[in-house]
């Protein structure tokens, strides 16, 4: 059950950080009613740094590939709160199925982000073409989905078309050779720092 929503946005943060480090210490999701593992979810510190990106540019208007535990995107959304709202945007085809059997939009509605939230059930190489057809916008992209080097570069490909104008772009695993091909390939070939 979804805790009540929280007005203050310094006791919203204090809740999902004392929530998230309980998370981190048993290594499992029992404080949220679930026991999956850990396994696959970005570490605390990457989450954290997340939220800092996202407050620091003033980013309103998110989206990621790959979802997974929904840690990444409780951290997008709680520094969307502090930048005083807007939306996030996950894509990702396997939160209904076997591998994560719903466990990240069940986290997302735990701390009651559910109104700023909006999951894509597709591969990200069927749903951001769509996306860039519709004139979507985003300000951050965290590109989480596909690591072989192709799916985060067709990511980066389709997302790159939904930037604003000083848009930021961050990949997760950027230190696995298939995912830094196409940050390599992104800094090389675009107009990013």
């Amino acid at each position: 059950m979804a805790d009540p929503p929280v007005q203050d946005t310094a006791e919203l943060e204090s809740r999902v950080h004392a929530t998230v480090e309980e998370i981190y210490q048993k290594k499992s999701f029992s404080v949220i009613g679930r026991s999956e593992g850990m396994n696959m979810a970005v570490s605390p510190e990457e989450a954290k740094l997340l939220q800092a990106t996202v407050e620091k540019y003033g980013s309103r208007n998110t989206i990621e590939t790959g979802m997974g535990t929904g840690l990444s995107a409780v951290h997008i959304m709680l520094g969307i709160t502090k930048n005083g709202g807007g939306s996030h945007t996950a894509v990702d085809p396997y939160q209904k199925g076997e591998l994560w059997n719903g466990l990240g939009l069940h986290v997302v509605e735990h701390f009651g982000f559910s109104d700023m939230f909006t999951w894509v059930c597709e591969k990200s190489d069927l749903a951001l073409p769509q996306m860039v057809s519709e004139g979507r916008k985003f300000d951050l992209a965290f590109i989480d989905g596909n690591h072989r080097f192709e799916g985060a570069l067709v990511d980066f490909y389709f997302i790159d078309q939904m930037l604003d104008v000083g848009g930021i772009v961050v990949f997760d695993d950027a230190d696995w050779p298939s995912v830094r091909r196409a940050v390599t390939f992104a800094l090389r070939h675009r107009n990013y720092e």
